[in-house]
């Protein structure tokens, strides 16, 4: 699935108070999936706001497409211009205003050793809810489980920020937050469902506005449940479990989850600091 993400801005101009009166800004696409010019254009055109500030969208143009590049990917710049027709009310302010949010939801695929529920031909050993259990106990006792398609939620948010305010220590704070859990509610998700990935700018040299890249993944809270076991789990904390091996009268192996766990593996932490 291709990604559309601000990598530079061209020009930026904006009046006294601050608004955006014009700007050039370049998105990169990667993995277009597509070499039609237009076709890419068009999603370019769909990613980006109408309005920066008081700038009203004017022309997009393609300056090129690396097809030979790991992965691909496609650079469009987008014009903004101000008008005295123009009615925009957004844009960015240089201190961390909205420039562009964008939601993916792709597949993945998550190994996994248990299943929701299993059945089992006549005579066959009982597995319990193991996956490709090889029917010893003890050390001997391998499972093979399976591959199994997850969906995988991700969130960026870019944001304009005047290049002074990225200091040290902004890069300190932006390090301190990576790999943490949300502990508090974040943009319409619970304290447990996200997790901070880290940002990403490009800043030219001089004075003048960056836009800033911050990248989330987004696991829902939930129940896990295996058989007769059930655990709530925050999104992004670890479940796992304990199996045993037991004989029924005929000397029959059983196997039998006796254990599910929930694990917290990320810290948590306020990501107010931010600025977004």
């Amino acid at each position: 699935m291709a990604q559309i993400n601000i990598i530079r801005y061209d020009s930026y101009s904006t009046d006294r108070q601050g608004r955006v009166t014009s700007a050039g800004v370049i998105y990169r696409v990667r993995q277009p999936g597509t070499n039609d010019p237009a076709a890419i254009i068009e999603r370019v055109n769909q990613a980006s706001p109408d309005y920066l500030g008081r700038a009203r969208k004017s022309a997009l143009t393609l300056h090129g497409i690396d097809a030979g590049a790991a992965p691909s990917y496609a650079d469009v710049s987008v014009s903004y211009e101000y008008s005295s027709g123009s009615s925009g009310t957004g844009g960015a302010d240089g201190s961390g205003s909205v420039e562009l949010d964008a939601f993916d939801c792709s597949a993945s695929t998550v190994h996994i050793n248990t299943a929701l529920s299993q059945r089992k031909s006549s005579g066959a050993p009982d597995a319990g809810l193991l996956i490709g259990w090889n029917g010893r106990s003890g050390d001997a006792m391998q499972v093979a489980g399976v591959d199994i398609v997850s969906p995988v939620m991700r969130e960026t948010y870019t944001r304009v920020f005047r290049k002074s305010k990225l200091s040290t220590s902004f890069k300190r704070r932006i390090g301190k937050l990576t790999g943490k859990v949300n502990s508090g509610s974040f943009r319409g998700w619970n304290d447990g469902e996200v997790l901070f990935l880290g940002a990403t700018y490009s800043a030219p040299d001089g004075e003048g506005n960056v836009a800033v890249t911050f990248n989330f993944s987004i696991i829902p809270n939930g129940t896990v449940s295996v058989g007769d076991l059930s655990l709530f789990k925050d999104g992004h904390d670890y479940a796992w479990t304990i199996s045993e091996t037991t004989y029924d009268n005929s000397g029959n192996p059983q196997v039998k989850v006796k254990g599910l766990y929930s694990a917290t593996v990320y810290g948590r932490a306020s990501f107010g600091g931010l600025g977004i």
